[in-house]
This record gives structure tokens, C-alpha cells and sequence, in this order.
């Protein structure tokens, strides 16, 4: 788990792009739940009903609209320096372009524009979903059919990655050598 200044800075960075967490709360970690919100332990007021704890500007949210770098007179979701061949994205997924949005935006590290949110997150080798279990972990879960649902969704993802590393190769996109499954190398 990241420890908890790096969201104390997540904090800080939200709040120069307009962000906001009341008054009445405060980010704080405990063995039992992480990292998380709270009411102060100093704030003598009832918390009213309709308050906002938090409130995070569209221009800091991160989605497939920033991924194809989505303009329009309503509204415009920069990519941050992250631009993908219009052939790309035509030709894979939603979900398959948001994957290597995310990841080029991880492997910018501090030049990224998501970089304090990015480095909250569990980093490469810290996922410890039944996908990314070792031997040892999975025997624990035979007969009850987890290592092979996790099987079958890594057999779909790994079809999903190489035919989108593909394109870019084909493309001719710089640095894809770098979109790996487990990208150990670089570390928040």
C-alpha cells in the first residue's frame, strides 16, 4: 500500500487544478482500513447531510476521452502528451486504448500529468489479484475453479495486449518496447 504522504500530495496537486476535500475531513490511515477519509477527530460539528467531501475537477479525471484526446464546445479531455495513431484507436477497443493510455501515462513517470494519482496506485508486482498469484498461491485455490476463470480472463488480456502491441509496432510507435505486462523496471 502506498504509504499515506503520497495522497497528502495527491491532495495537494488536486487542489491546484481546483480540487477540494472539505473542512470537516481529512485523509488518514489505519492497519484496518488503509488509506482512507475521515471527519477530524478535532471537528466539533455534526457533518451535514449534503456535504461534498470531495470534489475533483472533470480537467483531473482520467478516462478514455483523454486517451483520444477528446475537444469539443463542451468540454475537452487533454491527452498530456500521450497521442496514439487515429489507426489504433480505430481499430481496437474502448477498454484495449483507455489500457495503453494508462500505461504511457505510467511510463512518463514524473513528467505525467496523472503522475501523484498514478503513484497511488499498486504498483507493478504489487497486484495481488488470483491473475497475478505464484504457483504456490494458486494451489491454495484448487477446486474452486479461481485459477482457471483467472486462466481464461489472462488468455483474453494476452490476446487483447499482443494484438494491440502489434498494431503500434506495425505503426511505428515510439517506445512501444515498453508496454509490458509487468513493467518491474519502474516503481513510484
Amino acid at each position: 500500500m502506498p504509504p499515506l504522504y503520497l495522497h497528502k500530495e495527491l491532495e495537494k496537486w488536486a487542489a491546484t487544478h481546483g480540487g477540494h476535500i472539505d473542512d470537516s475531513v481529512c485523509i488518514t490511515h489505519d492497519a484496518e482500513r488503509g488509506v482512507h477519509m475521515r471527519v477530524k477527530d478535532n471537528w466539533s460539528k455534526a457533518v451535514k447531510e449534503e456535504t461534498r467531501a470531495i470534489s475533483t475537477p472533470l480537467g483531473i479525471t482520467i478516462s478514455y476521452y483523454n486517451a483520444i484526446d477528446y475537444k469539443s464546445a463542451k468540454g475537452s479531455f487533454s491527452s498530456h502528451g500521450v497521442v496514439f495513431p487515429r489507426a489504433f484507436i480505430d481499430n481496437v477497443g474502448t477498454e484495449e486504448t483507455f489500457a495503453f493510455f494508462l500505461m504511457a501515462q505510467f511510463l512518463r513517470g514524473e513528467e505525467g500529468f496523472w503522475y501523484p494519482y498514478l503513484r497511488t496506485l499498486p504498483q507493478p508486482g504489487e497486484l495481488n489479484t488470483p491473475l497475478c498469484f505464484d504457483e504456490e498461491d494458486v494451489a491454495w485455490l484448487d477446486g474452486t475453479g479461481i485459477p482457471e476463470a483467472s486462466w481464461f480472463r489472462y488468455e483474453i488480456w494476452d490476446k487483447k495486449y499482443e494484438e494491440c502491441i502489434t498494431k503500434l509496432e506495425n505503426l511505428g510507435f515510439e517506445g512501444v518496447k515498453d508496454f509490458t505486462w509487468y513493467v518491474t523496471h519502474l516503481k513510484y
